[in-house]
């Protein structure tokens, strides 16, 4: 009778019981989410969230506004809300096009976890360093260019 308890992590995760991404547009820059925005996604979705506002204010703090303004294509276009937490907006506007094409989760798991600010001005791409890995496998969202 190995039964989990009923309480706990293990009990948290049925709480995110959706399998779909939520998607849509967005007009004004993103809020930072709270346990109760994010109980409608997939786990996965709702955690690169969390790791991406958490390195992105702690990276930029206070600018970190200005850097998520959103683009022409996220307004018009419902995409992912993943990428509304991308600080690049290029970037942002190559993930909405080629939506669909590539693995999201994968994709926000190396961008929330392989990603470095390496300062300057946060809104230039070149101060931003992207994990190889991840240039190499989505190089057509990457703004390095590989060989």
């Amino acid at each position: 009778d190995n039964l989990l308890p009923s309480t706990g992590p293990e009990s948290m995760v049925s709480t995110f019981a959706a399998v779909t991404p939520a998607v849509g547009t967005i007009t004004e820059k993103p809020a930072l989410k709270t346990p109760c925005d994010l109980e409608h996604m997939p786990a996965l979705q709702a955690l690169h969230i969390l790791r991406l506002q958490l390195k992105c204010s702690s990276i930029l703090g206070d600018k970190s506004r200005s850097v998520f303004t959103p683009t022409a294509l996220q307004r018009l276009i419902s995409h992912d809300v993943r990428i509304d937490y991308i600080p690049l907006g290029s970037m942002r506007d190559r993930m909405i096009l080629f939506q669909g094409l590539y693995d999201a989760d994968d994709c926000f798991e190396l961008l929330s976890t392989k990603t470095m600010f390496i300062g300057g001005e946060e809104r230039d791409s070149r101060n931003w360093i992207i994990h190889p890995s991840f240039s190499e496998k989505y190089w057509f969202l990457s703004h390095h260019l590989v060989d």
